[in-house]
């Protein structure tokens, strides 16, 4: 019998960190029993100065790839408002993450990829 499932796929995911400064320290609220779910008496989560740091990798029965970080990019939309994101396209994605960092892995595992 040969093996297992699992062990003939490559798993991938992308995680991303939020780092605070150490000034931030978290804010506590002093409220009577049975209001925690009052807006007075709820604390702001929103931390400013804050950055986020986004990874991504894959690992399979064999191994797992290098632990890539994802590059910040800012962008306009079309209404004017600004947002950051890791990934702005697909091509990007395939380029400069799937074919050098999951390829290998992929065909570590016996896979074929034809370019």
């Amino acid at each position: 019998m040969g093996p297992p499932w699992w062990k003939k796929h490559v798993y991938t995911d992308k995680v991303y960190v939020a780092t605070t400064p150490r000034r931030h320290m978290r804010t506590y609220t002093r409220r009577p029993p049975g209001t925690a779910n009052q807006t007075r008496y709820l604390a702001s989560t929103s931390v400013k100065d804050s950055e986020t740091i986004g990874f991504w990798a894959a690992f399979s029965s064999i191994g797992h790839s290098p632990l890539v970080p994802l590059p910040l990019q800012t962008i306009k939309k079309r209404d004017g408002t600004i947002s950051t994101t890791t990934i702005p396209d697909s091509k990007t994605y395939i380029h400069h993450i799937l074919i050098p960092h999951l390829v290998p892995q992929y065909q570590a595992l016996g896979g074929t990829c034809e370019g």
